[in-house]
C-alpha cells in the first residue's frame, strides 16, 4: 500500500488519514510518528518536521477549543509543524461555544429618551456586581489608533472614528474584496507560543511505545517530560519554540 500511495502522491493526489477514538493530542503524535517512520519526514524553514506533501492527518474526534489549542502545543513540543494536521468541525466547535467563550458580547450602550417633552441622551452600560469581566463600555462609541494601537474610546472624538459603516438599512454600502481583508489582516511576524507545559502520562510512555513500534522520534517522550517536569515535580517546567 505504501508503494500505492507514494504513487498516487505523483500524481498531486492526498492521502489523509483519519484517528479516530482516545486522547487527541496522544492519537496525533503517535499518528504523526508512524507516518513519518513509514515515509520520512522534512525539515520546514523553522525547524520542524513535516510530512510529504501526499499525506497529511486530520483530526475530528474530541475536537473543541482548548482541545485545539492543546493538540496544536504538544506538536510543537514534539517538533511537528501544524501544516501536517487537519480539524475536523464538528459538535465540539458547532455547539461547545457561547457568547463567554471569546468574551464578546453586543450591548447597548447609548440611547435617546424623552423625559418631559425633551429628548435626553443616556449613557447606558452594564457593571455586575458578581463578575467585573463582563462590564461593558458606556457612551457613543468610537474606534481610534494612537500610535499603532486601537482602542474603543467611550464618548470618542467623531473625528478620529475610524470605523466605517458597510450595511445600514437593508443596503450594502461598501462591498470589501477579500484580497483586501486579507491584506488587512496582515499583523506582522507572528511571536513565539508561550511556554508550554502538560501533566499529561503518556509523554512519559512515548519512549517505550516508540521502541514497540519500531519508531525513531526525533524528539523523544523524556526530553519532552523533562521539558514539562524539569523541577521534578507536578509543573514548573517549560518548553519553547517557535509556531511551525
Amino acid at each position: 500500500m505504501k508503494d500505492q500511495i507514494v504513487a498516487r502522491g505523483e500524481g498531486l493526489n492526498s492521502l489523509v488519514v483519519r484517528p479516530d477514538s482516545g486522547h487527541p493530542p496522544e492519537v496525533v503524535i503517535k499518528c504523526l510518528e508512524l507516518l513519518g517512520s513509514k515515509f520520512g519526514v522534512k525539515t520546514n524553514t523553522k525547524g520542524f518536521k513535516v510530512l510529504p506533501d501526499y499525506i497529511r492527518v486530520i483530526q475530528g474526534d474530541g475536537i473543541d477549543a482548548d482541545m485545539l489549542e492543546l493538540i496544536c502545543n504538544t506538536m510543537l513540543a514534539f517538533g511537528w509543524a501544524i501544516d501536517n494536521l487537519a480539524f475536523g468541525s464538528g459538535g465540539g466547535l458547532l455547539q461547545k461555544m457561547n457568547r463567554d467563550t471569546m468574551k464578546c458580547a453586543y450591548k447597548c450602550s447609548w440611547v435617546e429618551v424623552e423625559v418631559d417633552g425633551e429628548i435626553v441622551a443616556r449613557d447606558v452600560s452594564k457593571n455586575p456586581i458578581t463578575d467585573k469581566g463582563k462590564k461593558s463600555k458606556k457612551g457613543r462609541l468610537t474606534l481610534e489608533c494612537n500610535d499603532g494601537v486601537y482602542a474603543t474610546v467611550e464618548n470618542g472624538d467623531p473625528a478620529k472614528d475610524i470605523m466605517v459603516t458597510v450595511f445600514e438599512d437593508g443596503e450594502l454600502l461598501v462591498d470589501h474584496l477579500l484580497a483586501d481583508i486579507r491584506t488587512r489582516a496582515e499583523v506582522g511576524e507572528v511571536e513565539a507560543p508561550a511556554p508550554f507545559k502538560s501533566p499529561e502520562a503518556w509523554v512519559g510512555e512515548f519512549d517505550a511505545w516508540c521502541a514497540e513500534n519500531d519508531v525513531e522520534p526525533t524528539i523523544t517522550g523524556a526530553s519532552v517530560r523533562e521539558c514539562y517536569f524539569r523541577d521534578g515535580g507536578g509543573g514548573g517546567g517549560v518548553c519553547g519554540g517557535s509556531a511551525g
